[in-house]
C-alpha cells in the first residue's frame, strides 16, 4: 500500500509556495496562486525580491569542516532515536 501510495503523492501533491520562492522557475506565480488559492488567501502578483546576503541553507554545510564534528555527534541521535518494540505474541 505504501509503495503505491508514494508514486501518487509525488504527482498528486504540489511543493509549497516557498519552495517555489526559493526555486523560482518560470511558472512559479502561477503555481504560488493556486495554492494560496486552494488555502482561500488572497493571491500575488510577482515573487518577492531575492535576498542577496541570505544564508546558504544546503545540506552540504552540514559535512563541511566546521560542522563535520557537531554534524557527526547529531546523526546517530536522529537515526539510531527510534523506540525499539517488542513483537509479543
Amino acid at each position: 500500500m505504501t509503495a503505491a501510495m508514494i508514486p501518487l503523492v509525488a504527482l498528486l501533491v504540489p511543493e509549497t509556495p516557498a519552495f517555489y520562492t526559493a526555486t523560482r522557475p518560470a511558472d512559479a506565480v502561477a503555481r504560488i496562486n493556486r495554492s494560496l488559492t486552494a488555502f482561500g488567501k488572497a493571491t500575488i502578483a510577482a515573487l518577492p525580491p531575492l535576498v542577496a546576503d541570505a544564508p546558504d541553507r544546503s545540506w552540504w554545510k552540514l559535512v563541511q569542516p566546521a560542522a563535520a564534528a557537531r554534524s557527526r555527534c547529531c546523526w546517530p541521535s536522529v537515526t539510531c532515536s527510534t523506540p525499539s518494540r517488542s513483537i509479543t505474541s
